[in-house]
């Protein structure tokens, strides 16, 4: 077998997403753990569950957020199974708005909004088209989701 520097790099990345993957998963929800998903979907989900992924549109009601075609096949894949992974990522800065979007789409929660707010979350419409989201709304947000998903 011939080892390229591609599939070198290719199974560092693999190993890598799933180390990670099963660190946050292991510390945080070891009763919750998802056992239906591999570290295949495991990675799409971290790729993509950021900030800067999710697009905003709106209309005279609010804000309408517009997750790509890919997360919402990602989660219909495998439905509640994300939870754990999703309530994780609500405490990271860079990922709290994407999986606060991903969580409501997934439960089919109530939703409310404005302008500046989508569903207890502040968003600041930036005129180059992207999002600003304020850290500040991550305690809420996770106390939010907890009460909605007890033993979380």
């Amino acid at each position: 077998m011939r080892v390229t520097s591609e599939s070198l790099v290719g199974a560092v990345v693999v190993v890598a997403v799933t180390a990670v993957a099963s660190l946050i998963i292991g510390c945080r929800f070891v009763a919750d753990k998802p056992r239906n998903l591999s570290p295949d979907d495991l990675a799409v989900m971290l790729e993509l569950v950021k900030n800067d992924k999710i697009e905003w549109d709106g209309d005279v009601g609010g804000l309408l957020p517009l997750p790509s075609d890919r997360l919402i096949r990602a989660l219909e894949s495998h439905g509640d199974s994300w939870i754990p992974i999703l309530m994780v990522l609500l405490e990271d800065r860079e990922r709290f708005a994407a999986a606060h979007v991903a969580i409501t789409v997934l439960t089919d929660a109530d939703r409310t909004r404005n302008s500046t707010h989508w569903n207890g979350l502040h968003v600041e419409l930036n005129a180059d088209g992207s999002a600003t989201y304020d850290p500040d709304d991550i305690p809420t947000l996770v106390k939010y989701w907890k009460k909605l998903q007890p033993g979380r």
